[in-house]
Protein backbone atom coordinates (compact mmCIF):
# COMPACT_ATOMS: atom_id res chain seq x y z
CA UNK A 1 0.00 0.00 0.00
CA UNK A 2 1.04 3.63 -0.13
CA UNK A 3 1.56 5.91 -2.81
CA UNK A 4 4.81 4.18 -3.85
CA UNK A 5 3.90 0.88 -2.86
CA UNK A 6 6.34 1.15 -0.05
CA UNK A 7 3.86 1.50 2.95
CA UNK A 8 3.39 -0.63 5.74
CA UNK A 9 -0.25 -1.54 6.56
CA UNK A 10 -0.74 -3.19 10.33
CA UNK A 11 -4.40 -4.30 12.09
CA UNK A 12 -3.54 -3.45 14.95
CA UNK A 13 -3.51 -6.50 16.97
CA UNK A 14 0.38 -7.39 16.71
CA UNK A 15 1.85 -6.19 14.00
CA UNK A 16 5.57 -4.53 14.21
CA UNK A 17 8.24 -4.22 12.34
CA UNK A 18 11.91 -5.67 13.35
CA UNK A 19 15.06 -3.75 11.92
CA UNK A 20 17.48 -6.43 13.67
CA UNK A 21 20.24 -5.23 15.62
CA UNK A 22 23.13 -3.33 13.22
CA UNK A 23 25.70 -1.17 14.48
CA UNK A 24 24.12 1.29 12.14
CA UNK A 25 21.00 1.50 14.69
CA UNK A 26 23.03 2.03 17.36
CA UNK A 27 22.03 5.82 18.40
CA UNK A 28 24.74 7.48 19.87
CA UNK A 29 25.41 11.17 20.42
CA UNK A 30 22.04 12.46 18.74
CA UNK A 31 18.88 11.34 16.66
CA UNK A 32 15.66 12.13 15.57
CA UNK A 33 12.83 9.89 14.90
CA UNK A 34 9.33 10.30 13.70
CA UNK A 35 6.08 8.36 13.03
CA UNK A 36 2.66 8.61 11.69
CA UNK A 37 0.10 7.01 14.54
CA UNK A 38 -3.34 6.82 14.49
CA UNK A 39 -4.62 4.80 17.97
CA UNK A 40 -7.77 2.94 17.59
CA UNK A 41 -7.96 1.63 20.84
CA UNK A 42 -6.08 2.56 24.76
CA UNK A 43 -4.20 -0.76 24.48
CA UNK A 44 -1.72 -1.55 26.93
CA UNK A 45 1.88 -1.43 27.78
CA UNK A 46 4.69 -4.42 28.22
CA UNK A 47 4.99 -5.40 32.09
CA UNK A 48 1.98 -3.16 33.21
CA UNK A 49 3.80 -0.15 32.38
CA UNK A 50 0.98 1.34 30.99
CA UNK A 51 2.87 3.15 28.07
CA UNK A 52 2.31 1.20 25.05
CA UNK A 53 5.43 1.36 22.25
CA UNK A 54 4.99 3.11 19.09
CA UNK A 55 8.60 2.41 18.41
CA UNK A 56 12.20 1.99 19.63
CA UNK A 57 15.63 -0.46 20.35
CA UNK A 58 15.10 -1.99 23.81
CA UNK A 59 17.39 -1.30 25.93
CA UNK A 60 18.28 1.83 23.99
CA UNK A 61 15.27 4.38 23.01
CA UNK A 62 11.54 4.34 23.52
CA UNK A 63 8.40 6.44 22.13
CA UNK A 64 5.22 5.35 23.17
CA UNK A 65 1.69 6.96 23.89
CA UNK A 66 0.55 6.19 27.49
CA UNK A 67 -2.33 4.36 27.80
CA UNK A 68 -4.52 6.10 30.52
CA UNK A 69 -3.89 10.01 29.66
CA UNK A 70 -3.09 9.40 25.92
CA UNK A 71 -0.15 11.64 26.15
CA UNK A 72 3.17 10.68 24.16
CA UNK A 73 5.97 9.23 26.57
CA UNK A 74 10.09 8.89 25.84
CA UNK A 75 12.31 7.03 27.49
CA UNK A 76 16.79 6.43 26.85
CA UNK A 77 19.12 4.90 28.58
CA UNK A 78 21.91 6.28 30.39
CA UNK A 79 25.33 5.49 30.59
CA UNK A 80 24.54 3.21 33.91
CA UNK A 81 22.52 0.96 31.74
CA UNK A 82 19.33 2.26 32.98
CA UNK A 83 16.22 4.23 31.80
CA UNK A 84 17.00 8.27 32.18
CA UNK A 85 13.96 10.54 33.93
CA UNK A 86 11.12 9.18 36.73
CA UNK A 87 10.56 5.81 36.08
CA UNK A 88 12.09 5.52 32.78
CA UNK A 89 9.20 7.31 30.94
CA UNK A 90 9.35 11.10 30.33
CA UNK A 91 5.85 11.91 29.70
CA UNK A 92 5.76 15.06 27.11
CA UNK A 93 2.02 16.45 27.86
CA UNK A 94 1.03 16.07 24.46
CA UNK A 95 -2.40 14.18 24.14
CA UNK A 96 -2.42 11.75 20.41
CA UNK A 97 -6.28 11.46 20.35
CA UNK A 98 -8.22 8.35 19.68
CA UNK A 99 -9.05 7.21 15.89
CA UNK A 100 -7.18 10.67 14.30
CA UNK A 101 -3.87 10.74 12.34
CA UNK A 102 -0.84 12.47 14.24
CA UNK A 103 2.53 13.19 13.20
CA UNK A 104 5.02 12.61 16.57
CA UNK A 105 8.94 13.16 16.35
CA UNK A 106 11.38 13.10 18.68
CA UNK A 107 14.67 14.41 18.39
CA UNK A 108 17.75 14.06 20.77
CA UNK A 109 20.97 15.00 21.51
CA UNK A 110 23.33 14.31 24.62
CA UNK A 111 25.34 16.86 26.68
Amino acid sequence: TGVNGQAFSFDGVDDHVTLGSAASLEMTNHFTMDAWVNPTAAGGGPGGTGVATIMGREGEFLIGRNTTTGRINWAIANTNNTWAGTGGWNDTSYTIALNSWTHIALSYESG
